[in-house]
């Protein structure tokens, strides 16, 4: 699927699948993504989700996946939240382990990257310690692109840092393509033409882009192998794209 299907990296959900991160079961996943130089992206913490416990997904069961497979670069999303101290030990100890900002759960973006980056830590750890391993997420839909971006930049961080979270982070740690982020930045902004220069709607963020294409090349190989054959394919551009 990376190489025919261009996937940018794998979304797992253990939660969802009600597996540990050590389950054998994934260690192909593992390996295949290690090899082909792409990173897994994982839910991680708290999940609104019905059936979806959240013991699958605390950040500390997936430091053998970090210790048994050193060059696979994988992200807690969402901090891990409400085990942020556990990601944070993470990513300080692991050079391949990264984290994003997608774990607004309550009060508004601003309140809350306030609160959990400035109280809950000191906002020097964030600056001087781990800078170089969060990247931008929002959680769209439920919070939208630009109040998360809002809140990240109303932070009284040094602007180096703003600019390594808001996406020098994901190009080099997850080696995600300048011109591509560069594209769904502008998609954030000013939306997202067609093949006809029409703008069909806008794209939310690094977090959502990759899990978009993920989500669509799953599908598409479904088709392939002859599932879903009379399932009405929903990613339409309106759908695809429009995702604020």
């Amino acid at each position: 699927a990376f190489e025919t299907q261009k996937l940018s990296g794998l979304k797992l959900n253990l939660s969802r699948l009600h597996m540990y991160a050590d389950d054998p079961l994934l260690a192909p996943l593992y390996e295949v993504c290690e090899e082909h130089n792409k990173p897994i992206m994982f839910h991680a913490g708290y999940s609104w989700e019905p059936d979806t416990p959240s013991k699958y997904s605390e950040p500390i069961l997936f430091e053998d996946v970090a210790v048994n497979y050193p060059n696979l670069r994988f992200c807690l999303a969402h901090m891990g939240w409400p085990w942020w101290e556990e990601t944070i030990m993470m990513l300080m100890k692991y050079p391949n382990v990264y984290a994003d900002t997608s774990m607004v759960y309550m009060d508004s973006p601003r309140n809350y990257y306030s609160h959990l980056f400035s109280v809950n830590m000191n906002l020097n750890w964030l600056q001087n310690c781990f800078q170089d391993k969060v990247m931008f997420g929002s959680n769209n839909p439920r919070f939208r692109h630009v109040r998360s971006l809002d809140g990240i930049l109303n932070l009284p961080l040094r602007e180096d840092v703003k600019k390594a979270i808001l996406g020098e982070n994901a190009i080099k740690g997850f080696c995600i393509c300048a011109a591509e982020l560069q594209k769904w930045k502008d998609g954030m902004h000013n939306g997202v033409k067609d093949e006809n220069g029409a703008i069909v709607g806008k794209i939310s963020d690094t977090t959502a882009g990759i899990y978009l294409r993920c989500c669509r090349a799953v599908w598409n190989r479904c088709v392939h192998e002859g599932y879903l054959k009379d399932v009405p394919y929903p990613f339409s551009n309106k759908k695809e794209k429009g995702l604020v």
